[in-house]
């Protein structure tokens, strides 16, 4: 989560000053304007929020997408405004979901500065965040919002541990490892995104071998341990390469999953049908340009 350029950094900022946003303060980082009618619960149903997997050369981005037609609305760089009213780009995104209608993001670590493993809200037109909270539990990747339980849950930076946030007047800074996912054989969780369907709400997690492996789809209890497997996603030579970022579309009634190439594949579809098939085919459906590290819609 390095600094962007000079000339960017002063780009933005001139952006910045063009916008009166209404905002509070903590830790002296501004909180993106909850008044936002982008950020508004009615407004979600038509839209998918995704981050890019941070690399050296592409840092990390919110996109939003047309529900409708997978089509790119909007990209935008995310940064805080620091001590000095400056903005400082944060270029390691690792998780996205919506709480109560607003834009939620989790980033990553590293030793360059403050901002590491912290839970923001995000202005998904501007880019513009305030810091929530710090996680204690190190990175969470791979979030979504639990409306039920009014929690959030994630991976524990991309591997078989669950992680739960809580609010609990702490502003979200309840942290917790839950447990391990088990049952998971040598496939490592990639994905997680919470589904309503005749069971109920329930966390759906995505798996990967790497190359060679298809994706395999399975639920996880609230409280972690065993993984009940409930099939795999095809096209394998599309899904097999890389993070398996996944997000329910309720209005969809269907699952949207990273297509895992670092060419910027996209995404890709699949009804979301109980029992799933054996093997789930999977269709284009938007996204272009983009390798997703997560991918969230809401369940409003």
């Amino acid at each position: 989560m390095k600094r962007f350029s000079f000339f960017l950094s002063l780009a933005l900022g001139l952006f910045v000053t063009a916008f009166s946003i209404q905002s509070c303060q903590k830790d002296q980082i501004q909180v993106a304007d909850a008044s936002d009618p982008t950020n508004l619960a009615g407004d979600r149903a038509v839209v998918v929020y995704g981050v890019s997997v941070f690399n050296a050369n592409n840092p990390s981005q919110l996109s939003t997408m047309d529900a409708a037609t997978g089509n790119v609305l909007n990209t935008v760089a995310v940064f805080v405004l620091d001590a000095n009213g400056q903005p400082f780009f944060l270029n390691d995104l690792k998780g996205v979901c919506v709480v109560n209608g607003q834009v939620f993001v989790t980033t990553g670590f590293n030793a360059v500065d403050a901002y590491s493993n912290m839970l923001i809200k995000v202005n998904p037109q501007t880019g513009q965040a305030g810091v929530v909270s710090y996680s204690t539990v190190g990175t969470v990747s791979d979030i979504d919002y639990d409306e039920a339980n009014q929690a959030i849950y994630g991976l524990s930076n991309n591997t078989n541990r669950l992680v739960r946030i809580l609010d609990n007047g702490t502003n979200w800074g309840n942290y917790a490892i839950v447990g391990n996912i088990t049952n998971m054989g040598v496939y490592v969780a990639k994905g997680l995104s919470m589904v309503r369907d005749a069971l109920g709400d329930r966390i759906i997690i995505a798996s990967t071998i790497g190359a060679g492996g298809n994706a395999r789809i399975h639920s996880v209890p609230a409280g972690a341990g065993p993984a009940t497997f409930l099939g795999t996603v095809n096209p394998i030579n599309e899904l097999a390469a890389g993070h398996c970022g996944i997000g329910f579309d309720i209005d969809l009634n269907s699952m949207l999953i990273n297509r895992n190439s670092n060419a910027g594949l996209g995404v890709n579809i699949f009804p979301w049908l109980v029992p799933l098939p054996a093997a789930s085919a999977s269709v284009f459906w938007g996204g272009t340009g983009i390798n997703f590290e997560d991918l969230s819609s809401d369940l409003n």
